[in-house]
This record gives C-alpha cells, structure tokens and sequence, in this order.
C-alpha cells in the first residue's frame, strides 16, 4: 500500500462526513468479514478508511488510543492488505464482536506489528522476524505470538493465491477453523523434526509443512 502524504491525511482527517462505503459498513468486525466476501471494493474502501484514521490520528492527536494503534506499513499492496486482514479476522472470531474500526485495528498489528515499511517480499517477515528457517525458528522462541501470526500470514497468502500465477498456488491449506496457535505449534513442530528446511525462506518451508501435515495432493 502505497502510502497517502501527509497532507492528504490531513485533509482526509478533517472530514466529517463518511464516505458511502464508510457509512454502509457493518457496525461488526463478523459482519464486516462477511461483507468482504461480496464486496472487495467496499471492504477495501472501510480498510483505508480505518488506515488512514490511524495515520491521522499519529499525527495529529497523538494520545493514548492512536499510539497504541499501527497503520498498514509502506510497500505492501492493496489487494494483499485486504486478504490479510480479512483472513486474520477470519480466524480469530473472537473479534466478531468488536467494533468493524477495532478489529481492523487489531488485525493491521497483529499481522505486521508495527513496522513502517515492508522492504521485499524475502527481507523479513511481516512481524520484522528473520526470513530465513532456520534463524526464524530461534526467533519463535521467543517471539511466540509474532512467529504463530508470521505462520499465519503464510496461510493466508496461499489461501489468496488459489486461482492466480502465484508459486503458492499449488500448496495445500490447513482446516479453516484451525485456530491460529494450533496452527503455528503444528507447522513448528514439523519444521523442527525436519532440517532440510531450515535453509529455505519461511514462506516455502511454512507452505511445505502445512502440504506435509494436511496434505491435498
């Protein structure tokens, strides 16, 4: 996602009126995750809606609630941005009933806590962890949340590849209510008995754990 400048959030601060998709997104992040599986525009319009609060926010009323809030970092696409999102609130439906700007706010943290900017897609992980197996693997030890959601963020990238050219494709995809930590402690479990893996990047050795212990093929 390319970044607004600054006086665009400004501007966009300023305004008082919400937008039509803004005014007719579900008050619920439940709701609102299903909503995206109809309307990607109006689901993604909310997303930069609630991004750009946060950027506002920052720069111009920087209390408690906005420094604890992260907008979407620098580099990462838009259609990526909304997959991500949507698939982590998917899967954590305890935040079905928080507030739609809440659980996107939640999300946008949790996936890729804080960082301003993504630098490559085999730089580091979306967490800022190390991109590499092996390294990634000392890094879970202590950064458990951050390595289950980096695990996660995997997940959902294969899951938003389905039916496009993307090397993540063909992988195969865990059960869809599988929850995040059993995800994460399965995937690393068998990253860890095997390691002819943990030279490659995480997004392959992830993909190759999930296709070992849910195989599709």
């Amino acid at each position: 996602m390319a970044k607004w400048p600054v006086w665009l959030v400004l501007g966009a601060s300023l305004l008082s009126a919400p937008s039509a998709a803004e005014a007719q997104a579900p008050a619920k992040t439940g709701e609102f995750v299903k909503l995206c599986s109809s309307d990607a525009k109006q689901c993604f319009s909310k997303i930069q809606s609630v991004d750009v609060g946060i950027m506002a926010g920052a720069l111009w009323a920087p209390n408690a609630k906005h420094k604890a809030a992260c907008p979407i970092p620098d580099g990462v696409e838009d259609d990526t941005a909304r997959a991500l999102i949507v698939g982590w609130l998917g899967r954590h439906p305890e935040t079905a009933n928080l507030d739609t700007d809440a659980g996107i706010t939640l999300a946008i943290k949790q996936i890729w806590s804080c960082r301003l900017a993504i630098a490559g897609a085999d730089a580091k992980t979306p967490s800022g962890g190390p991109s590499r197996t092996a390294d990634f693997l000392g890094y879970c030890k202590t950064r458990r949340n951050s390595c289950y959601n980096d695990i996660l963020v995997v997940d959902l990238s294969i899951l938003a590849s389905q039916g496009v050219d993307s090397p993540l494709a063909s992988h195969c995809q865990p059960p869809p209510d599988i929850a995040t930590e059993a995800l994460g402690a399965k995937v690393l479990d068998w990253l860890g008995k095997h390691p002819e893996t943990h030279g490659l990047k995480i997004n392959d050795s992830v993909a190759a754990a999930i296709d070992a212990t849910w195989p599709c093929h």
